[in-house]
């Protein structure tokens, strides 16, 4: 007769052995340890020196002192000593410092993600057909994974659309009200847009994606000119009118008027090229 359980080692009670209790309550023991286990933390280094009777601890990968070299082991605290098991694959137990769930995979030990149904996924407002996810919360944090968690420390969200004409990017609102646009929408360019109204919208920026060359469609730029000429007298001012447009972005130059109006509070921007042709043989001095 085998003298122990084959998958967690429990002592058996041999024929004619004496003082019976003592193996039965070794089974008992680590039945109290293995039976719904739960443990403190498996990033503690050392064992703690103000440890209590039943504490329970996984052993981290760096660890130091008496846990070195014991990696992914279930160290407990018993009769003022440490003891230890070490794990099947299947096992699990409840980490309480990440709040969570953890399987030994026969390596690793491994957060355990239950099954959900993906289709929908809410925690407050209501999903339908196109919002199959949806969150109502104060704050929200995505965390990277770090190397004793299956990650390299890095975090990556990726945004993907079947096609160059589709919508893809972030929608910023208020009152479900839309106020703001980031991403390629209804094509590659990447657009920063806003709308105070939510009906009608501007680009406040936009980058190529072919060329990378960035354009503020929104700037309060023109270009202006005189298309006949002007006889200047010698020794007078005179006002040139610029009465033609090349392009007049914002409309911000009223040329039937010569005033250029600045749509925002601001530093701007103005340059002017003046070309003379002299009537008699002397040309005095200009001035602007």
């Amino acid at each position: 007769m085998s003298e122990e359980s084959k998958r967690h080692a429990f002592p058996y009670i041999q024929p004619s052995q004496a003082q019976k209790h003592v193996t039965h309550n070794e089974t008992v023991r680590l039945l109290d340890v293995l039976v719904q286990m739960s443990a403190i933390s498996n990033q503690i280094e050392e064992p703690p020196s103000d440890a209590q009777e039943a504490d329970c601890y996984i052993i981290p990968l760096y660890a130091k002192g008496p846990w070195a070299g014991r990696t992914d082991q279930i160290a407990y605290f018993e009769n003022d000593a440490w003891r230890y098991l070490t794990p099947q694959k299947g096992w699990r137990i409840y980490m309480e410092t990440k709040d969570r769930l953890e399987l030994f995979d026969g390596s690793n030990w491994k957060a355990v993600v239950k099954d959900i149904d993906t289709s929908t996924l809410s925690n407050g407002p209501v999903t339908d057909s196109q919002k199959r996810f949806a969150v109502k919360t104060q704050t929200a944090l995505w965390s990277a994974l770090d190397d004793t968690e299956g990650g390299d420390g890095g975090l990556i969200q990726t945004l993907n659309k079947d096609s160059s004409d589709c919508n893809l990017g972030f929608v910023f609102q208020t009152g479900y009200q839309t106020r703001a646009l980031l991403g390629q929408f209804g094509s590659e360019t990447f657009r920063l847009t806003t709308s105070g109204d939510g009906n009608a919208y501007f680009d406040a920026l936009s980058v190529n994606s072919a060329t990378a060359i960035v354009d503020q469609p929104r700037l309060p730029r023109f270009s202006a000119y005189t298309n006949y000429d002007n006889y200047i007298e010698s020794n007078t001012w005179k006002r040139i009118g610029i009465n033609m447009t090349s392009f007049n972005d914002q409309g911000c130059f009223y040329a039937s008027d010569n005033i250029f109006t600045a749509p925002v509070s601001g530093t701007f921007q103005l340059a002017a090229t003046v070309t003379i042709k002299a009537l008699e043989a002397a040309c005095d001095a200009l001035e602007a």
